[in-house]
């Protein structure tokens, strides 16, 4: 059996055939084509969900301050007020985990007299949230236990969203967005002589402060007079919750 071998020029050759062979291929051979709808024209509609919503949660704030010559009897002052608070809404029907304290502070009070800063005692004070249903002999209750406090100490209402009431009102704003922007999708559509495709894109980017999230900040606060034994009969006013979602149609030709 014999071989060949081949020259360096023969190598050369096949070389040169097979690289114009390749470059021919290629120009035979296009780049994939771009999808039909690449460029297709598309028409984005910002829809709008809003609500008017009663609260069903009320949030009490209550704040036990003392000042005091010595730092250690001012937060003694404070406990011992605190104690007395909590063993009262107890015993008018609130539980232990209805109440809960969100804060505790110790301030050194100073003043600037005569060009000198003198040091004029302590500031103690703690912080208790109540949380319960939206109740209004519950809120008479409460608004009794506190016409009996001593002084120093202080409460405010306002009026939220419970958490699941919340998450339905949520829900509900979605479904809203939804419905008004394919309402101002059709209206554009038909005044500008086009044909929706289909939903290309939903844009629903979550934001850091969403409406329902910021409802007790934003809902009704009132200031209780201690003088008073009974809730205020007033309207408790509704919450107006806000959310919104973009929506892409394409264009039909």
């Amino acid at each position: 059996m014999s071989t060949k071998t081949l020259g360096f020029g023969s190598i050369l050759s096949l070389l040169a055939v097979a690289g114009f062979s390749y470059f021919a291929s290629a120009q035979t051979n296009p780049q994939t084509p771009q999808p039909a709808n690449a460029n297709q024209s598309v028409l984005e509609v910002q829809g709008q969900g809003r609500m008017r919503v009663q609260p069903d949660q009320t949030l009490v704030m209550i704040q036990v301050q003392n000042t005091n010559t010595e730092a250690g009897r001012s937060v003694q002052v404070v406990t011992e007020r605190v104690e007395q608070l909590l063993k009262k809404l107890q015993e008018a029907g609130f539980r232990k985990d209805e109440i809960k304290t969100s804060q505790f502070y110790l301030n050194e009070n100073n003043e600037w007299r005569d060009g000198r800063m003198f040091r004029n005692g302590y500031t103690a004070s703690q912080t208790m949230e109540v949380r319960f249903a939206l109740d209004q002999q519950r809120m008479t209750k409460l608004t009794n236990v506190f016409a009996g406090t001593q002084e120093g100490v202080t409460f405010q209402f306002s009026f939220g969203l419970s958490d699941k009431l919340q998450q339905q009102v949520k829900e509900e704003l979605i479904r809203k967005a939804i419905q008004d922007a394919r309402e101002k999708a059709s209206v554009i559509a038909r005044s500008a002589n086009i044909r929706l495709g289909a939903i290309r894109k939903i844009d629903y980017t979550q934001q850091t402060n969403r409406p329902y999230e910021m409802a007790e900040a934003r809902s009704a606060n009132m200031m209780v007079q201690k003088q008073s034994a009974d809730f205020p009969q007033t309207d408790i006013q509704d919450i107006e919750m806000t959310d919104q979602i973009m929506v892409i149609w394409s264009l039909e030709p």
